[in-house]
């Protein structure tokens, strides 16, 4: 029970970073299999070179752990914003390419 109630504040923030991993790995895979790995590798760097730094913020500030999940959550967000947004600019590119050259 003592867990429960520990956790419970946690629950929305939590719930939204599990929710934002199925997208981002499917996102990731599309790109992989599209052969974007220049761009998977920039996003990667430049996502997991800002956590650190927050993080370290975080516990220098002494901040609740809830701090420390949301960064979680924010940073699968960033990342699915990202994967998701290239896949259908890159959707959206293709379609116009072939309503433009048919063959």
């Amino acid at each position: 029970a003592a867990v429960q109630t520990a956790v419970k504040p946690l629950a929305a923030t939590l719930a939204a970073g599990v929710l934002l991993t199925a997208p981002v790995a499917v996102s990731e895979g599309a790109l992989i299999a599209r052969k974007q790995l220049s761009y998977l590798a920039g996003v990667y760097l430049t996502s997991t070179a800002l956590l650190p730094p927050v993080l370290r913020k975080i516990r220098a500030g002494g901040g609740p752990v809830v701090q420390v999940w949301i960064c979680f959550a924010l940073f699968q967000l960033f990342r699915s914003f990202c994967f998701l947004g290239k896949i259908l600019k890159d959707s959206m590119n293709d379609g116009k390419s072939k309503s433009e050259n048919p063959n």
